[in-house]
């Protein structure tokens, strides 16, 4: 089968240029604005923020039995973690002891502050965090959830797709809270709009997402369910700067997995965008798109940005 991003190609007449369905490639100058910390010893902010201390408020209870948000810092700090280079890429393992850890190639790794809440609505506590990687002069900082647990036998975790992403001359994370769903992440992208900018400046298309957290098909996936139901991980780069709306030939899915809710419908008018390859995704059967549909990109705000999205359909 064909790819969707073949048929766009095959039906557009486009200049092939970076743009943001998230994301610019890095480059070496790191963004001013990073949220996290080399430090998660600073301790759990329950107010549900890592940059801003007005943030939304956990909705977590801890049912008797289940696990607090300290065992699961104690335990994430010291356990093996699964860490995609740019949200794309197979995940590498990455052994972390007191907060930090070395990778095959001298990599250094180390957690940041994490931010309290309830990802899947069991009422047990959450725990969204920044693990930052340096290699040399790459920096990359990625946001991944960890879900507590009542089982006796697991303390938490790890949802497998990280929800925000920072590096050099990309997009920045500017803050993750807790919210009634889950967890909201305020981020700059950077779009080929903002090739003038300096790798300091955050880029100028600024979304706020609310994030939640479903088990399909047997795994956990992130998902976005506010400012509309999209996918709620990293979303990698446009390969065009724009697009013409189209009436979707395919349905596309909130997650790569058969049962997950519907992103677009079948005949619904959409500016698609093909993006990056992903080897994560099409090990499987799934292609990631881009799009953009009528709903802006802040929640709660008179931001008439389009919102960017992405979704999958199935090879």
């Amino acid at each position: 089968m064909k790819s969707l991003s073949y048929s766009l190609a095959s039906g557009f007449a486009a200049v092939l240029l970076l743009a943001g369905c998230t994301a610019a490639p890095g480059a070496d100058d790191q963004p001013t604005n990073t949220t996290g910390s080399s430090d998660s010893n600073a301790g759990i902010d329950s107010a549900g923020t890592a940059a801003d201390s007005s943030g939304g408020d956990s909705n977590s209870s801890n049912p008797d039995g289940a696990v607090t948000a300290d065992e699961i810092l104690e335990y994430v700090s010291n356990t093996e973690w699964s860490f995609s280079h740019n949200g794309l890429s197979d995940p590498v393992t990455i052994t972390i002891e007191n907060s930090a850890g070395t990778g095959e190639y001298g990599q250094t790794y180390s957690l940041g502050d994490p931010v309290e809440g309830d990802a899947n609505g069991d009422s047990i506590p959450d725990l969204a965090i920044p693990i930052s990687e340096l290699d040399g002069n790459g920096f990359h900082e990625l946001w991944y959830i960890w879900l507590g647990s009542d089982n006796a036998d697991t303390v938490a975790e790890q949802v497998p797709f990280p929800i925000g992403v920072t590096s050099r001359c990309g997009h920045v994370v500017n803050s993750v809270t807790a919210s009634n769903q889950g967890f909201t992440v305020d981020e700059n992208l950077r779009t080929i709009y903002d090739q003038s900018l300096d790798c300091a400046t955050a880029g100028s298309s600024h979304q706020i997402r609310e994030i939640a957290v479903s088990e399909l098909d047997g795994a956990w996936f992130p998902m976005q369910v506010s400012p509309s139901p999209a996918w709620g991980g990293f979303r990698p780069p446009s390969l065009w700067g724009d697009s013409d709306a189209v009436s979707t030939e395919v349905e596309l899915l909130s997650a790569p997995t058969d049962s997950a809710p519907v992103s677009a419908s079948l005949g619904e008018e959409l500016v698609l965008f093909p993006v990056a390859d992903s080897s994560r995704f099409d090990s499987m059967g799934y292609e990631i798109i881009g799009y953009r549909s009528s709903v802006t990109g802040e929640v709660d705000s008179s931001d008439t940005t389009p919102l960017l999205n992405c979704a999958f359909h199935r090879r």
